[in-house]
């Protein structure tokens, strides 16, 4: 079983990309950034959910207008 990493995953085009390679037998690790809600955004309600091996990660980059990004 080949595997994927795909960024972005909380988003709408991310999640469905998530949700095809699962469907197609990836092995799939989910990298979703944290939010305020504490959810994994679209991924929250994924059919495939329990399939899925999902990272939350914070902002990795620091812009000095607007802080962490």
């Amino acid at each position: 079983m080949d595997k994927v990493l795909v960024t972005g995953s909380g988003g709408f085009i991310g999640s469905h990309l998530v949700e095809l390679l699962v469907k197609s037998g990836y092995n799939v690790k989910a990298f979703v950034r944290y939010n305020s809600k504490n959810n994994w955004g679209w991924l929250e309600n994924s059919a495939h959910r329990n399939s899925l091996f999902v990272c939350v990660t914070q902002s990795v980059y620091r812009n000095e207008y607007y802080g962490y990004i």
